[in-house]
């Protein structure tokens, strides 16, 4: 696609497909981005959000594959530009924090349960796009998400989100208002038996 830059994107509109042979990357000024893949039934599967400072897609960025491996679509509405290929030398530190952040994703996919799924994608969420509180211990993460959002990033069924996000707002491990989450990410990350530090910061 041609586009004038910085460039503004409207909520859902579809930035690449999948297979598709990109003229350029785009590093995200603001706004926030889904990619995702489509499953055989039609269902879709989110991977990852991309937010400011990202570049996407990444493996074409630094010509590690001539083509897109998921969609991207704007999960909000996005201002983007392009990114030159001299960024990858000063880019590191980033995309350092993004390989970790795709780990903890991985790590939320592979629990055998969807307990598990679920709270290990919430962590992921509040170290990725979390807003530390003024009380120390909860962190609102900055994305609006429905549960049929989180759904797709844990890849279960809405309904069993809901109920496994009903259950950890009775621990007091999570709360919610208006779509958006606040976790005590100390407290789930004892949750899942995993440990927390104050000093990651994805973002």
């Amino acid at each position: 696609m041609d586009m004038a830059f910085p460039k503004q994107i409207q909520a859902k509109q579809t930035i690449f497909y999948q297979g598709e042979v990109p003229a350029r990357s785009f590093r995200i000024v603001s706004g926030l981005v889904r990619a995702y893949i489509i499953h055989d039934s039609g269902e879709e599967a989110t991977i990852a959000f991309f937010g400011p400072g990202d570049i996407f897609p990444v493996a074409t960025a630094y010509d590690v594959l001539p083509v897109t491996l998921f969609y991207y679509e704007a999960f909000s509405s996005c201002e983007l530009e392009v990114a030159s290929p001299e960024e990858s030398s000063s880019d590191f530190p980033r995309l350092a924090r993004r390989y970790v952040g795709a780990l903890l994703h991985i790590s939320a996919l592979a629990q055998d349960t969807a307990a598990g799924k679920v709270a290990y994608t919430l962590r992921y969420l509040a170290v990725k796009f979390g807003e530390k509180l003024p009380d120390g211990r909860h962190y609102k993460i900055s994305i609006r998400l429905t549960q049929q959002d989180i759904a797709k990033l844990c890849n279960i069924s809405r309904e069993t989100t809901s109920l496994e996000l009903t259950k950890l707002k009775k621990l007091l491990l999570i709360r919610e208002r208006n779509k958006h989450y606040v976790v005590n990410l100390a407290k789930l990350s004892a949750e899942v038996g995993e440990p927390h530090s104050s000093e990651l910061d994805l973002g």
